[in-house]
């Protein structure tokens, strides 16, 4: 038998019951079909099939935080739109300072962290990828001097008694064990505010999610374990003796996190005048040379994923760039003769080649920037800076170097040579221009 929270009254047990007392006490409950909805004060009908935890939580009232006040200076505050004012509210009143603030990418995270540690004016750790650094210090300087930013990999030596710490792109410690991980997790366990920014906490499975969720509150999900046999349908595979990628209870874990985890917003649902995508698809013949390599490796890898090799997983790694070789030279050519009528435009790519060449077949004046994971981080600021003001006509970006944190809303049109396999990251590539300060419909 199996129980799943719907929602903060209703828990839905569903299978055969156990005996026929169990039958007999379930029937006023019943929805047919071999369900039943009960309330979380039934503790008796439930029993261990949901954890203590949760019952608790579900029947505590959520804070109503709406008109609570807040200390932020006006001077911030009033840049704020309704919804982020609404957000700083939750995650001080309603979540206590312990949040994960998933709005989706561009909403502006940025500026609610800010207000939110201006309300607790402590010290504040704000730990983020090192390409963001200098957007951080820059937006920072403007408002307190209380904050140390450093990178993921050069945490600090623990001198000062942080009142706060802020992970920017926290889904980076998506893996529980990563070295990252590992280090930054003990230190948001015993921080007394925890602020975790994402667009995309979740990007392919739930087992992602434990790392974020423990680390703000441990008592709802204690263990990795406890956790993926509620959400992830742990399973013996040709791979693994417990594959933990599946995903299970996806209607609970929704709840869960609307109800003691997270922020989050979309732009559809409170930007109503942001422009709206437009997405289209630009075919190109692939060089005919390349058409035998690419034979061969597809059903190399065929075989491999029928036998349950974990060479399988190689040749798709291969394929990926086999198949960038084979489009480069079209690719590059549709793309550039696209790019020459004169307004801003991105450009995403992910090998080194592709980049190579995009860069090589556009004008050598001083109008092209690029960014990729050899880019020194202040030379990549100037790239943004450049686009913004218009210094700059074209970004050749790379999709590792600067899928994220970005700011580039004067280009409303971007191009992918090259698509990455989530469809969470290809979404975080083009909210780079989709932000809050376009004005035009964007083509991607």
């Amino acid at each position: 038998m199996k129980a799943e929270i719907i929602s903060s009254s209703v828990i839905r047990l569903s299978g055969a019951p156990p005996t026929a007392g169990h039958v007999r006490t379930l029937e006023p409950y019943s929805r047919g079909r071999m369900q039943w909805d009960v309330r979380p004060d039934q503790r008796a009908e439930i029993g261990t099939l949901v954890p203590v935890a949760l019952l608790d939580l579900m029947e505590r009232e959520p804070v109503d935080h709406r008109d609570m006040p807040v200390q932020v200076p006006l001077a911030l505050w009033s840049t704020l739109y309704q919804y982020q004012q609404d957000g700083v509210r939750q995650i001080v009143h309603r979540f206590k300072g312990r949040c994960l603030l998933a709005d989706e990418m561009g909403l502006g995270k940025t500026l609610q962290a800010i207000a939110v540690l201006l309300h607790y004016d402590c010290d504040v750790l704000i730990i983020c990828p090192s390409f963001l650094q200098t957007t951080w210090r820059r937006t920072l300087q403007e408002h307190t001097n209380r904050a140390t930013v450093c990178s993921y990999g050069k945490l600090p030596v623990p001198s000062v008694d942080y009142g706060m710490v802020v992970v920017d792109e926290a889904h980076y410690l998506k893996s529980l064990d990563s070295q990252r991980t590992q280090a930054i997790l003990p230190l948001l366990l015993l921080a007394q505010r925890v602020l975790l920014l994402s667009g995309t906490p979740c990007p392919n499975r739930p087992e992602e999610l434990y790392p974020l969720l423990h680390a703000i509150r441990p008592n709802l999900v204690p263990s990795f374990s406890a956790f993926a046999s509620r959400y992830c349908n742990p399973r013996r595979t040709a791979f693994c003796a417990c594959d933990t990628r599946g995903s299970d209870r996806a209607d609970e874990l929704k709840w869960l996190l609307g109800r003691a985890y997270w922020v989050r917003r979309t732009k559809a649902a409170v930007l109503t005048e942001l422009p709206s995508k437009r997405t289209g698809t630009l075919h190109v013949d692939a060089d005919p040379a390349m058409r035998s390599t690419l034979d061969e490796l597809h059903s190399r890898m065929q075989q491999a994923l029928s036998r349950g090799s974990k060479l399988a997983q190689t040749l798709i790694s291969e394929m990926y760039r086999v198949t960038a070789h084979a489009k480069m030279a079209a690719a590059v050519e549709l793309v550039a003769a696209r790019v020459s009528h004169g307004e801003p435009v991105v450009i995403f790519a992910h090998h080194q080649c592709m980049l190579d060449a995009m860069q090589a077949s556009l004008p050598q004046d001083g109008s092209v920037g690029r960014i990729d994971g050899q880019t020194p981080l202040s030379k990549r600021q100037e790239v943004v800076d450049g686009l913004q003001c218009g210094a700059l006509r074209v970004a050749v970006l790379s999709m590792g170097a600067a899928g994220v944190g970005l700011t580039l809303t004067r280009a409303c049109t971007a191009y992918f040579l090259e698509i990455p396999w989530c469809l969470a990251v290809l979404h975080q590539h083009d909210d780079r221009i989709h932000h809050i300060g376009q004005t035009l419909p964007r083509n991607l």
